[in-house]
């Protein structure tokens, strides 16, 4: 008998409230990069050709945006849905606002690296001063994605005694300065965990009006549970019509059960068709022109 686990996926906000109980932090509109979509995770030979062909710089330089939707699209209904998030992030807690954001999934492709890059240029462009993180120390995703070189990154800092990560300064995104992963360590978990990354993230707070963390997903790794030990908010993104509910779930209860006091746990829905009734009845501006409309699909 073969089953169909798209038919065990969570398809409207009624059953993510009503199976979970969860705070449903935002609703994304599905969309895709006309330009490079789908090249990450695909390797550093496939993102160099496509570079290539674009006329990219493929130097490392830290002033390409890398496609960035909100930042190329700032009238799009994604944008306006980040800003929503953005929103919502900054009000959700009485005179204290989320400081360090851990953004996870259940499982890989459900769009949690786009929307932690996403996310981080929409608070840098209402003038807060942001640090987008690599939590993912397992795959350089986010580095190559936005062509960074992966030295003095995350892993090194945390093995390498004294050395502090790289801040690499996104020139044409506002406010926004990025570390990197890095080259992949024998122990990411115990490196995530370790008394340094506490440090380093302490350091930032002071630092930085935003820490916003990209994170493996929860299921097959621990890494994004230590991480949420740190963070004020995790935000679980959960793609429309594609993640098994019972994977959900399983990530869902994980991170409630470690959360810290005080600490904020919601789900943001990912590549919800922007003609729904779940996505319109959640803007409660379905059909009203408000935006350029121009989405697609990703699942970085």
């Amino acid at each position: 008998m073969i089953v169909d686990l798209t038919d065990q996926a969570y398809r409207s906000l009624d059953e993510v409230e009503a199976s979970l109980g969860a705070t449903i932090l935002g609703v994304m509109p599905a969309f895709g990069r006309k330009r490079l979509g789908g090249i990450l995770g695909r390797g550093e030979d496939s993102i160099s050709r496509k570079r290539k062909r674009l006329n990219a710089p493929s130097s490392g330089a830290s002033s390409w945006p890398a496609d960035i939707y909100v930042v190329e699209h700032p009238g799009s209904t994604y944008a306006e849905s980040v800003r929503s998030l953005r929103t919502i992030l900054s009000l959700s807690r009485s005179g204290t606002p989320p400081k360090v954001m851990l953004v996870t999934s259940s499982v890989p492709g459900e769009g949690k690296t786009t929307l932690s890059l996403n996310l981080a240029a929409m608070f840098g462009q209402q003038g807060s001063k942001v640090l987008l993180v690599n939590g993912d120390l397992r795959r350089r995703g986010l580095d190559m994605y936005l062509d960074l070189p992966d030295s003095r990154g995350l892993s090194a800092a945390l093995t390498g005694g004294s050395m502090e990560p790289q801040c690499h300064i996104l020139e044409n995104v506002p406010n926004v300065s990025v570390v990197v992963g890095g080259t992949t360590p024998p122990f990411p978990a115990e490196l995530l965990g370790s008394d340094k990354m506490r440090q380093l993230v302490s350091k930032w707070r002071l630092q930085y009006d935003y820490i916003v963390i990209d994170s493996p997903p929860v299921l097959p790794v621990t890494d994004a549970i230590l991480l949420s030990q740190i963070s004020d908010a995790s935000l679980l993104v959960v793609r429309h019509g594609s993640t098994a509910r019972n994977a959900v779930q399983r990530s869902y209860r994980s991170l409630g059960q470690q959360l810290p006091e005080h600490a904020i746990l919601g789900v943001t829905l990912n590549a919800v068709p922007e003609g729904s009734v779940d996505y319109g009845e959640y803007y409660g501006y379905h059909g009203s022109g408000y935006s350029d409309g121009a989405m697609l699909n990703d699942t970085m």
